[in-house]
């Protein structure tokens, strides 16, 4: 049943335009929301009896040191709450914050962008996710036709680039326009859905 809803304008937030992606933390203490239009990544704490949400803070691209938020598509927290991930289609980039686990504060550290330090796949990066184990990050590059593929270490959320899949390269198939990432609950496969190509594509993952 509908509850009440927070928009922009309301309850102290504003410049909250373009929301275009949405994550729960582990704990349900907190909701985080990329926002396209405004650049900007908000954060509202929740109170886990209500689930009423309360505007905590926003990050905004070019604010405070904050980068790789310009055109925010979707948003992820990590499994063990520890990092928040957010994918930028202006960017071309995935964002990387730290979580503080008990107040559900967040800090940005990097990000990590497309042709810089060897980085590729992450043209126009429109979703992001997190291997089941936590060991890993995709994010789908829409304009790349591809599929970037991190390591992310587990003790502290750091991200190492690994490579990337392309649509048309060693076989591969399906991924041009690609927006939509999944995987699967025992974390065998990656699916990509691809509206340019109109497809689903199956990947295997080998665990690293």
């Amino acid at each position: 049943s509908y509850t009440g809803n927070i928009k922009n304008g309301s309850s102290g937030l504003d410049n909250f335009i373009g929301p275009k992606g949405i994550a729960a933390s582990p704990d349900g203490k907190n909701i985080y929301v990329s926002c396209y239009s405004s650049d900007s990544l908000v954060v509202f704490n929740r109170d886990t009896a209500t689930g009423e949400l309360t505007f905590a803070a926003r990050f905004i691209d070019g604010e405070s040191l904050v980068d790789g938020l310009n055109g925010a598509t979707d948003v992820i927290v990590s499994s063990d709450g520890k990092n928040v991930y957010v994918s930028s289609y202006y960017d071309n980039s995935v964002a990387v914050f730290d979580r503080n686990i008990s107040t559900g504060a967040l800090s940005f550290v990097t990000l990590f962008k497309d042709g810089v330090d060897g980085i590729d796949g992450l043209g126009s990066a429109r979703s992001v996710i997190e291997s089941v184990d936590g060991y890993n990050i995709y994010v789908a590059g829409g304009t790349d036709d591809s599929v970037a593929i991190f390591s992310r270490d587990s003790e502290n959320g750091t991200l190492s680039f690994k490579a990337f899949l392309k649509n048309g390269i060693d076989g591969v198939k399906g991924l041009d326009g690609v927006r939509g990432l999944a995987i699967s609950n025992d974390g065998k496969n990656i699916y990509t859905a691809a509206s340019t190509d109109n497809a689903v594509s199956v990947f295997n993952r080998f665990a690293d």
